[in-house]
């Protein structure tokens, strides 16, 4: 494969199958169980979660995943972190950016 434009629109299974082993070869090693864990990460795990899981979910799996500049992950939980301070964990769950139907799309966008 040449180039990304060209692997796009192929529909030749082999080299799609070829470059997805690849990603992992990308991943930083302290970040690898995490990946997996995501990758087989189900729908009705996510939507099983409650409120105290949810916030937990994110701070020590999503965020990880998502924000792996140590800068960004900092700045990204200690905003998490006022919903606990704040004990507006309801809030968290039910109406912000990080509702479990948004991670969702997140996460099986491509699958």
């Amino acid at each position: 494969m040449s180039n990304i434009s060209q692997l796009w629109y192929s529909t030749n299974e082999p080299n799609w199958l070829l470059v997805l082993q690849k990603y992992w070869d990308h991943i930083k090693p302290s970040h690898l169980v995490l990946e997996k864990r995501l990758n087989e990460l189900n729908r009705e795990e996510i939507d099983t979660l409650h409120t105290v899981d949810w916030y937990n979910f994110l701070h020590d799996s999503y965020f990880k995943w998502k924000y792996t500049a140590p800068n960004r992950y900092a700045t990204t939980t200690m905003h998490l972190r006022k919903y606990l301070d704040n004990n507006q964990i309801d809030k968290l769950f039910n109406n912000s950016y990080w509702t479990p139907r948004k991670i969702d799309m997140v996460l099986w966008a491509s699958r």
